[in-house]
């Protein structure tokens, strides 16, 4: 083979490939530098983003690629709990490390021993936020109360606060994120690491006689389960927000329907617990800024209010969550603190009877009647129940709540010390009406289903310990007896909705000032006194001379003036039960039905329609808790009404959980 020969090309090509290689260490050289530093550095640099060979990514924009590691959260600092709420402001931290020492509450029955450390305020960063650390003694158990709101601050204005994120540190250990939708004035919330277990059976707590006498074995057998209600961070757990409501509800009672069935059944734990834990979305929760327990209206501020000039100072309340109605407020911590002794109920159950007493004038916060009487004197009822006698100075002692329901019982002694035929006779406290028909005009009338809500509740005071109710539950139960003993009322209808106590007719055209007869309309048929009797058409008072013809009176006037067709004639009050009966009979017939093949005489309980148990139910309840308080003057009537129940007990016809009560 022959020697080959030199090759110039080829030449260059070595010496290009070797510049190149030349190139590739230099390269080599100067990524193991750049390597080097990026290992000293202590933030990597974002590398460029690499461009397509032909400069588009499809048309659009090349990908902005993130690759900056995250800032690490901030971490409480110190040891213990410690709280972080992110809201739209910032973050803001509240430590127990250095919060005050409010002192330690003993459970009575001697199962725990919890600690109340209130952290700082924080006003410049979220107003009017207060965070509660309380730990058990033992370590077992921690809870974080947050609330917004504290009233007698100037600088604070009230203002709802919206949604915010709260984390719960435990030293480093960050042990629940809690999202809040929203978060009204007056109102809170708990973080806790365990809920307090229930520790007493419904059959215990029956035979105790700290709450009524249930027993749905006969009356509960138609009655449908309650929906379950589970608790969220500012919900309601299933109880109506706008409590102005009417209407028989589940959550109107001397207890809530769910806590009822519970006593019943024993099946629904977790809807009584998420309830009382809902006591925290009512914008109800004033503490006194200084000693931080709800807030002393005995002691002292005893004319505070949030009523219109109605005292001093003036609390100013803005809107909600709950539209707080004191005649439509639910007990829905009174159960679970039985339950489980947690103080967070017992707290509630002052916080909303100081509610109610706020929104009153100060100079009239005892007079209410009818449901607003029961139910407020109901809340106070329970708070002195629950309250120590003598507490750490972040809760109320038993008795400024007992104080408030002597205000009450004083009111009633008035009461009961009027000659007022509606009094002295019908023991109707909530007599008038506002909400006046030709049938019952405004001013004339009794509503009877809310009076048994009183007498249930006076039952209720004597029940539970204070003796000094018998004598006003003794005068007040008597109207619930009169209607179903049978003796002058048809007790067929022991509680229309509404019942006359006054002689009243109304005009069916206008009148002149000459005019001496009055065309009036139907209802000046039937039982009226013997003429002559004083009748009144707005501020004008007249007096009857000739009634003979049902549709003309010939009346006397002293001082005429005009009247407008449909004006009432307010005659006499009634003066006994027979005549208040006779003259419903007559004139009401569709309040009080006759049943065609009722054999007894109207002394069968009505059932004809479903809605005919509603009201009665109520006087039933009454009843029974005066039986068992030693009313002697109620068996009778509680032994018809209750065998009525039973006989008619129906599919469409039954008491609802909360008023099955014997």
């Amino acid at each position: 083979m022959p020697k080959p020969t030199d090759d110039p090309q080829l030449e260059q090509r070595v010496a290009a490939l070797e510049q190149h290689a030349g190139a590739t260490d230099a390269a080599i050289a100067d990524l193991d530098a750049r390597v080097l530093a990026l290992e000293n550095a202590v933030t990597p640099p974002t590398p460029p983003t690499p461009e397509p060979p032909d400069g588009t990514w499809g048309g659009v924009a090349p990908p902005l690629v993130d690759n900056v590691l995250p800032e690490p959260e901030p971490e409480p600092e110190g040891e213990g709990l410690a709280v972080v709420i992110r809201a739209a402001s910032g973050e803001t931290v509240y430590e127990q490390a250095g919060a005050e020492n409010m002192g330690d509450y003993v459970d009575p029955d001697g199962a725990f021993v919890q600690r109340c450390y209130r952290a700082p305020r924080q006003d410049d960063a979220l107003p009017g936020l207060t965070v509660w650390f309380r730990p058990d003694a033992d370590g077992s158990r921690q809870e974080v109360v947050v609330e917004l709101g504290v009233p007698l601050v100037a600088s604070l204005t009230p203002a709802n606060l919206g949604a915010y994120e709260a984390e719960i540190w435990d030293g480093d250990e960050l042990v629940a994120t809690i999202p809040v939708p929203s978060h009204p004035w007056y109102a809170r919330w708990r973080w806790q690491s365990a809920p307090r277990p229930v520790r007493v059976s419904r059959e215990t707590l029956i035979a105790s006689g700290k709450v009524p006498h249930y027993d749905g074995t006969v009356l509960g057998t138609f009655i449908a389960d309650l929906a379950p209600q589970a608790y969220t961070v500012m919900g309601f757990s299933g109880m109506v927000t706008g409590m102005g409501w009417t209407g028989d509800r589940p959550d109107i009672g001397i207890l809530t329907g769910w806590a009822a069935q519970w006593l019943c059944k024993g099946n629904n734990t977790s809807t009584v617990i998420a309830q009382g834990e809902a006591s925290g979305t009512m914008s109800m929760h004033l503490r006194d800024p200084v000693t931080g327990a709800p807030l002393d209206l005995v002691n002292d501020y005893p004319t505070l209010t949030s009523y219109p000039n109605g005292g001093n100072p003036i609390v100013p309340m803005i809107k909600g969550i709950v539209t707080y109605d004191s005649g439509h407020s639910p007990a829905c911590s009174y159960l679970p603190w039985l339950l489980t002794g947690d103080v967070y109920y017992l707290e509630a159950l002052q916080f909303q009877a100081n509610i109610e007493i706020i929104g009153e004038p100060a100079s009239g916060r005892y007079t209410w009647a009818g449901r607003y009487g029961a139910w407020p004197l109901r809340n106070k009822l329970y708070a002195a129940v629950a309250s120590p006698t003598d507490p750490p100075r972040w809760l109320l002692a038993q008795s400024v709540f007992h104080q408030h329901m002597e205000g009450v019982r004083a009111s009633m002694l008035e009461d009961m010390a009027s000659e007022d035929p509606i009094l002295s006779v019908f023991r109707a406290r909530q007599f008038g009406g506002s909400q006046g028909t030709p049938a019952h005009p405004s001013g004339t009338y009794a509503v009877f289903w809310q009076c048994a809500m009183e007498s249930l509740v006076y039952g209720m005071c004597m029940q539970l310990g204070f003796d000094e109710w018998s004598e006003q539950l003794t005068w007040k139960i008597d109207s619930e007896v009169q209607r179903t003993n049978g003796e002058a009322w048809p007790r067929a209808t022991p509680v229309p909705y509404n019942t006359g106590l006054v002689y009243t007719c109304n005009l069916t055209a206008a009148i002149t000032p000459t005019d001496t007869w009055l065309p009036v309309d139907h209802y000046a048929g039937g039982p009226w006194p013997v003429e002559p009797f004083p009748i009144k058409c707005q501020n004008e008072v007249m007096t009857v001379v000739d009634k003979g013809d049902g549709e003309l009176w010939q009346v006397q006037r002293t001082a005429p003036v005009a009247h407008a067709a449909g004006q009432a004639l307010v005659g006499p009050k009634y003066l006994s039960w027979l005549e208040a009966a006779m003259r419903m009979v007559a004139m009401h017939p569709d309040e009080v039905p006759f049943a065609p093949d009722d054999p007894t005489g109207m002394a069968e309980l009505y059932n004809e329609t479903s809605g005919s148990v509603g009201y009665a139910q109520y006087a039933r309840a009454a009843l029974a808790v005066a039986v068992r308080c030693g009313v002697a003057e109620a068996a009778s009537s509680y032994a018809w009404i209750d065998d009525q129940f039973t006989q008619h007990n129906r599919s469409g016809w039954h008491p609802a959980w909360g008023w099955c009560i014997t």
